[in-house]
Formats: structure tokens, C-alpha cells, sequence
């Protein structure tokens, strides 16, 4: 045995000699693994090899890279990457080349390159500078997309295209030197470059395209060559630091919203040879005070700094700066889109009998207009209250941004326009009439101090950005008519706590409930909507969750960004209506809620939960409910707690009837009324608050409870009756 132990113990010695010794004679007691080369083909001629030590590629042959694979043959090595070399001969960067190498710095591009193809550079982050050298190069599509840390970009001589989104998203780019040779600047070749603070475009480019420098906050100064005849959508939209531009006079054509936005621009020359101006082109130019035209256009004119088309019949643009009231002239016959948008100091327009047609989004955002009036001779458009329809009356056109207060929609009205109440911040409370069928896009945009929308039950779709940014918007009734919720539609309604979903909604789109950072959950009353858009609900709480019943499908084949959420099964034994706007669900764990605006219903007989009256233990009420019906909850008799909110005044005759497991109730302060019987017979109803504003208790309100505390916030109101059982006393306090 002896022997065995002495045995066993050499060997253990022997090993750990062995594996410590080891480690003496390795450089360090850390391991480390070789540096690998890897190579391979690019092209016909082209080979590249890749030290991984040293993070060099190194790229080598003549004509053009081409791979047969989505992404280039060393992308599962990218992050190796560090600087690439390709020899003189090589012609083409292909498609996606270096996309994803975060880590690469440094890029040698010969002569020879004639065309840097799609997301070349995509995502390279690392990437502080380029230099492009001479030839006639073609940037193609996407190719310095993300680079966030490209601050400088020199093209020597000769590019011949700036492809479509080249430097998108570029946010850090301050410099880019175009040379002259340049044809044309892609469609958002620049887009969101924030810190581009100047740029020369060279002579020889014809066309800037749709969105190639909105954006760019930062840049103040930009010339254009007199070769340029063609301005996109949005060319410089967003370019909130940019106080001047000159147009050259060859430019003939100016696209929509080709300004829009230029926060600093105070005024703008249309030289002679322009003749098309698009829809909004200076809409949110709150700086502009003027826009003049050359007296030798043929095409456009201007009147005390506003725009028009030569024959002036079509008002096209009145400046954001200009203040006050403004009558349009009587020989205008259309007013285009977008013309008066934006402009916060404009107070009241009037619209003169001769107008035909008024474009979309043509009063919206203007937060101080009071009135839009029309002269009572006009055949197509009418006011009422300084409110624009339609000379029907069913289609409700612009609210002014200034007036104050809650709105109600004349009954007949079909259709809310696009934008019809965008940006009034003072509107309160809106209450939509059952005869609306369409929401446009926009249509609440930035109605800050709306707190509740019921919408009506002949609505089918939400617009896009409908409520977008409504940040007071606490309470949503979406009916179960709806069946596609727009993009961004209530993004940023940052006082959203609950949403329910009816079964008809088969498609949200992206954004539909992003930013609501109040957002609690989200409970679909039907199946997993068809068409689920991207971030539906991004920026919601961090135990968002989702309720889904039972007995519906589709919720296990979700977007994969839905994982994050929160998904609990539930099933509710029914729900309906219960007033003209309230709606009630009654889940498997009693709890019976009660949702929406105004009163609810007072019954003769029973309520229509009343059948699953066994089944309630809680009821909750949510804020907006404004009254509790006659015999709303009569005989419940497992009710044990009732959430009763501020927006209730009354609560009505035998409402707690009989509910016999209640032991203790709330009264909140908003309600006036407790009616007749209300909590009579709930034998083990032992404490209740009272607030001060109770004026009314109704006869034998509490009769037959166990009351034994009741709490008053006031002078005990007058006709108060509590009627008990013998030989118990109830003890009275005032708070």
C-alpha cells in the first residue's frame, strides 16, 4: 500500500514537472496563435493575399475585381483588416469589396481604378480619410455609406459620376474636394454629411439630385456652376445652417421641398430661365422673408415677396418670416401644397371666392392662425368658426394652428385631410363624429396637448404619422373597423401607457409606436397582424409586453426583433361595449377593464358582463371614463377591489349593489354624485374615502355595508344617508 502511494505521488510529480516546465520555456504565460496568410482570387488577373499579422491586404493583377459570392472573398476576414494595397493595372474596386472593415484605416487606390463600386466602403468605420485619384472614376452606389469617422475626402481630377448615396450617412465628413470633370451628383450622394460645412460643386455638373445634401446641418456655403439646370426633391432640405444660396441662370428646373427646412435662409432670387418650381419648396424656411423672381421669367412672378405663376392664378410660396394677416388676391384661382405650411406668424388668411383648389398641407403647422375665412360666394370651400371644409361640409380641410381649446366635428363630416390639424399645439380634446371614415396622413401631427382620441368604428386606416409626436396622448380607442395602422403613426405619443389592438388590424407599419417611452404593453385582441413593419415598437419600456389571447395564431412566427418583448398568452371570456365611446374586456384573471371616453350606459336590467359576474374579482376604470352606469356592477359578488379614476363625476343608482367580497372603496376626487343604493347590501364594504368634491350622496347609498370607518375629505354633504344594521356604529372622520 505504501509502495502504491509513493508510486501514485511520482507520477503526479512527473506531470507537473512536465506541465510547468512547459510553460517555462513559452515566451510569456500567455498563449498566443500565429499570425495566418490567406489567399486567393479577385478577379480573371487578380490575386490578393492577406497577413493577418500585420493587417495588410495586399492586392495585385490588372482588370476588373469580380466574385462570384454576395460579398468578396475575404470578408470573413474584415476585421483583420487594417490597410489595403492594390497595384497600378487593377481597374475596378468591386462590389461590397471592404464592407464591414471596421478596422480599416488606410486604402491606396491607384490610378488605374475607374469605378468604385456599390457599398465598397460600407461600414468602414475606422476610416478617417480618402484621396481618389485622377481618371475619369465613377463612385458608385452606396460606396461610403457609414463611414462615421470620414472627416475628409479629395478627388483629385477627372471623377465622372458622384454615385446615387456615395457618402450617405457620412456623419463626420467636414471636406470634400469635387474637381472639375465631375457630370453629375448623385441622389442622396451626401445625405446626412451633419458636419459638411462647405462645398464648391464644379463646372460641368448639370444635375444635383433628389436629396444629395439634405441634412447637412452644418453647411452654410455652397456654390453652384452655371452648368447646373436641374435642382432635385429635396436637394437641400434640412440645411438649417445655410442662409444664402445663389441659383445659377441656367437653371430651369427646382424640385419639391427642395429647400424645405433651411431654418436660416432670409431670402432667395429665381433667376430668368426657371420653369418648373415644385410643391413646398420653401415650406419651414421660418427665417425667409422674401422671394423674388426675375422680371424676365416668363414662367414666375412675385408680389411683396410672395410667389406666383406669371398669370397669377396660383399662389406657390409665402414666405415663413413674413407676419400678420394676408388676403389672397382675387385673381388666384389654386393654392398649391404646402403654400402658407409652417409659417408661425401668420395670424389669418381670407380666401376669396375665386379659389378652385387648395392643395394639401396648405395651412398646416401654422401655430399661430386664429381663422381661415371664405367669402360666402365661393362654390367649392366654406368656413365655419374659422375652420375649412369643403363647400359640403364633409371633408374637413385645416384647423387653424392657433385657436385654443377642445373641437368638435360637425356630424357629416367624412374625411379628415392630410394634415387637416398638424402642428396645433393648444387643441386640447377633439371628439370625431361616427360619420368619419378617413384619417389622413398627418392628420394630429404634433397636437401636443391632445390627451384622448376615440376613433370611430367606419374608420379603416390610420395615416401615416397621423398622431405622430402627440405627446400628451394618454388614451387611444382604436376600433375594430381598423385594419392598417400607417407608418410612424403614433411615434413619440410619449404619455402612451396602454394600447389594445382590435382582431381586424392585419398591418402596422414601421415605426407605427416608436419613442412611446411610457408604452407598457400592447394587447391584440385578434391574430398576429400579416404585415408587421420594422421597430413598431422601439423605445418602449424595458418590460414592454405583449398580450395575445389564446385561442388566435401567428404569434409564434414574429419579426425577429420582437424577441426583446415581453409575450404573455391571456384569454378574455368577452368583451364589448358599454357607452357610445367605452369599450370592456373581462380576462381568465377577472379583471375587467373599462376603456375609453365619456359616459357609460345606465342599465334597467343588467350590464352586459353581467352574465360573467362570478368571474370579476378586480375592475379597473381608465381615466376619461366619466360616469359609472345604474347597475353597472350589481351583484358581483367576488369583486374585491375597484379602480375608480379622477375623470368619473358620478357614480349611479345600485352601480355596487350586492357586491359582497368589496371591503374598502376610493372615492376620488372629480366625483359630485354617488346615487341611490350604490354600494347598498355589500355587507363586507367596511372603509370608505370620501373626497371633498362629493356633494351628493343618494338615499341609502351605503345601506346594509359593514361600514364601520368612513373617511370624508369635507364638511359631510348634505343628504347624506347611511343606514346600517342594528347594533353596529359607524364611526364618521373628517380628513
Amino acid at each position: 500500500m505504501i509502495n502504491n502511494h509513493k508510486h501514485k505521488f511520482m507520477i503526479f510529480a512527473l506531470a507537473f514537472v512536465m506541465i510547468f516546465g512547459l510553460f517555462a520555456v513559452l515566451p510569456s504565460a500567455n498563449f498566443t496563435v500565429s499570425a495566418a496568410i490567406y489567399t486567393g482570387s479577385a478577379g480573371a488577373d487578380i490575386t490578393w493575399t492577406l497577413d493577418t499579422g500585420t493587417g495588410v491586404l495586399e492586392i495585385n493583377g490588372t482588370g476588373n475585381m469580380n466574385w462570384a459570392t454576395t460579398n468578396s472573398p475575404w470578408y470573413s476576414y474584415r476585421t483583420s483588416i487594417k490597410s489595403v494595397n492594390i497595384s497600378n493595372g487593377v481597374t475596378s474596386i468591386g462590389n461590397r469589396a471592404f464592407r464591414g472593415s471596421n478596422n480599416l484605416t488606410i486604402i491606396d487606390i491607384p490610378i488605374s481604378v475607374i469605378d468604385i463600386g456599390e457599398e465598397a466602403f460600407y461600414n468602414c468605420n475606422s476610416l478617417t480619410s480618402i484621396t481618389i485619384p485622377s481618371n475619369e472614376i465613377t463612385i458608385g452606389y452606396y460606396a461610403f455609406r457609414g463611414c462615421d469617422n470620414l472627416t475628409s475626402v479629395t478627388i483629385l481630377v477627372g471623377v465622372a459620376t458622384i454615385g446615387n448615396r456615395a457618402f450617405y450617412n457620412c456623419r463626420n465628413l467636414t471636406t470634400v474636394n469635387i474637381p472639375f470633370g465631375a457630370n453629375g451628383i448623385g441622389e442622396q450622394a451626401f445625405y446626412n454629411c451633419r458636419e459638411l460645412i462647405s462645398i464648391t460643386i464644379p463646372d460641368g455638373v448639370t444635375a444635383i439630385g433628389n436629396r444629395a445634401f439634405q441634412g447637412c446641418r452644418s453647411l452654410t456655403n455652397i456654390v453652384m456652376p452655371a452648368s447646373v439646370i436641374s435642382i432635385g426633391d429635396r436637394a437641400f432640405a434640412s440645411c438649417y445652417d445655410l442662409t444664402s444660396i445663389n441659383i445659377p441662370n441656367g437653371v430651369t428646373a427646382i424640385g419639391n421641398s427642395a429647400f424645405q427646412s433651411c431654418r436660416s435662409l432670409i431670402s432667395i432670387d429665381i433667376p430668368a430661365n426657371v420653369i418648373s418650381i415644385g410643391n413646398g419648396v420653401f415650406r419651414s424656411c421660418r427665417s425667409l422673408t422674401s422671394i423674388t423672381v426675375e422680371p424676365s421669367n416668363s414662367n414666375y412672378t412675385s408680389i411683396d415677396g410672395v410667389l406666383f405663376n406669371k398669370e397669377i392664378t396660383t399662389i406657390i410660396s409665402y414666405p415663413g418670416a413674413k407676419s400678420g394677416g394676408y388676403t389672397i388676391p382675387t385673381t388666384v384661382t389654386r393654392i398649391e401644397n404646402s403654400a402658407f405650411s409652417n409659417n408661425n406668424n401668420l395670424t389669418s388668411i381670407d380666401i376669396p371666392t375665386s379659389i378652385t383648389f387648395i392643395g394639401d398641407y396648405a395651412f398646416a403647422w401654422c401655430g399661430n392662425l386664429i381663422s381661415i375665412t371664405v367669402e360666402s360666394n365661393n362654390l367649392n370651400y366654406t368656413s365655419i368658426d374659422g375652420v375649412l371644409f369643403d363647400k359640403a361640409i364633409t371633408t374637413l380641410i385645416s384647423y387653424p394652428g392657433g385657436k385654443i381649446g377642445g373641437y368638435t366635428i360637425p356630424v357629416g363630416v367624412t374625411d379628415i385631410e392630410d394634415g387637416a390639424f398638424a402642428g396645433c399645439e393648444n387643441l386640447t380634446s377633439i371628439i370625431i363624429p361616427n360619420s368619419v371614415i378617413s384619417i389622413g396622413h398627418e392628420a394630429f401631427d404634433s397636437c401636443i396637448g391632445l390627451t384622448s382620441v376615440v376613433i370611430p368604428n367606419k374608420v379603416t386606416f390610420i395615416g401615416d404619422y397621423a398622431f405622430y409626436y402627440c405627446e400628451s396622448l394618454a388614451n387611444i380607442i382604436i376600433p375594430n373597423s381598423v385594419n392598417s395602422i400607417g407608418y410612424s403613426a403614433f411615434q413619440g405619443c410619449v404619455s402612451l401607457t396602454n394600447i389594445t389592438l382590435p382582431a381586424s388590424v392585419t398591418t402596422i407599419e414601421d415605426y407605427a409606436f416608436a419613442y412611446c417611452e411610457s408604452l407598457i404593453s400592447a394587447t391584440f385582441l385578434g391574430n398576429a397582424p400579416t404585415m408587421l413593419g420594422y421597430n413598431v415598437f422601439y423605445e418602449a419600456t424595458h418590460d414592454f409586453t405583449i398580450y395575445y389571447h389564446s385561442e388566435t395564431s401567428g404569434w409564434d412566427s414574429l419579426p425577429f426583433e420582437w424577441d426583446e418583448y415581453n409575450t404573455v398568452e391571456i384569454s378574455i371570456f368577452a368583451s364589448g361595449k358599454c357607452g357610445d365611446n367605452l369599450f370592456w374586456t373581462l380576462d381568465d384573471d377577472g379583471l375587467l377593464e373599462i376603456t375609453g371616453t365619456g359616459d357609460m350606459w345606465n342599465w334597467a336590467g343588467s350590464a352586459p358582463w353581467n352574465i360573467y359576474r362570478s368571474n370579476i374579482r378586480t375592475i379597473k376604470i381608465f381615466n376619461d371614463v366619466t360616469s359609472i352606469g345604474n347597475r353597472a356592477f350589481d351583484n358581483c359578488n367576488n369583486l374585491t377591489s375597484v379602480e375608480i379614476p379622477n375623470s368619473v363625476t358620478s357614480i349611479g343608482e345600485m352601480a355596487f349593489v350586492h357586491c359582497n367580497n368589496l371591503t374598502s372603496v376610493e372615492i376620488p376626487i372629480g366625483v359630485a354624485t354617488i346615487g341611490n343604493w350604490a354600494f347598498a347590501n355589500s355587507f363586507r364594504l367596511t372603509s370608505v374615502e370620501i373626497s371633498a368634491s362629493v356633494t351628493i350622496i343618494g338615499w341609502n347609498a351605503f345601506y346594509g355595508t359593514g361600514l364601520y370607518d368612513v373617511y370624508f375629505a369635507s364638511p359631510i354633504p348634505p343628504g347624506c344617508s347611511i343606514r346600517r344594521k342594528p347594533k353596529i356604529t359607524s364611526r364618521l372622520f373628517l380628513l
